[in-house]
């Protein structure tokens, strides 16, 4: 029983870490594109922090349930920031820090989390840290680090294009002639 009740708070924590980091990622996404002049996220309410408007019901929900109860390795997303391309006033530069921006959320919520990591490991004599606490900040650490990972090498499906020399020559940039959305 120990057992099973350990393992349902770990879903509990990972699902708690997903949505969290996932509605950030999204958001971010949706606060640059908007901040280059695409108001389609900020129309549908994604630049948000809200995690309602982020959740995917098979990337947030079912799939990482079904990973639990089969065993296999918790994975999950949130729903995709739409984005409209064309609106962007500088659309090179807009189309870099659009897809970056997400991805630097998640590696700043990694830092974050690491040094609130070591804080509750070292806090000195005295202070018992919150088993539930440490597991959620080192499933946060974790989370985050993956995601920067994929997104780092460019594995395909994934957010973003990645940084990598082999797909940064396929980035597709959006080219439209003089006079034409």
């Amino acid at each position: 029983m120990d057992n099973l009740e350990v393992k349902i708070g770990n879903f509990i924590l990972f699902m708690v870490a997903l949505i969290f980091s996932g509605s950030f990622h999204e958001a971010l996404h949706a606060w640059t594109s908007s901040y280059f002049g695409d108001d389609l996220a900020r129309s549908q309410g994604r630049v948000s922090l809200n995690p309602l408007v982020h959740v995917d019901p098979f990337g947030t929900l079912l799939f990482p349930a079904i990973s639990f109860f089969t065993g296999a390795t918790m994975l999950g997303w949130a729903r995709s920031t739409p984005v409209n391309p064309l609106r962007w006033r500088d659309k090179k530069v807009a189309n870099f820090w659009v897809s970056i921006a997400g991805i630097l959320g998640n590696l700043t919520l990694a830092i974050i989390a690491g040094v609130a990591l070591r804080v509750v490991r070292h806090a000195g004599a005295g202070i018992v840290p919150n088993v539930s606490t440490h597991l959620l900040v080192s499933t946060h650490v974790f989370l985050e680090t993956l995601h920067y990972g994929v997104w780092l090498v460019g594995v395909p499906l994934a957010a973003g294009v990645g940084l990598a020399p082999w797909r940064a020559a396929k980035v597709p940039l959006v080219r439209h002639q003089r006079g034409r959305p």
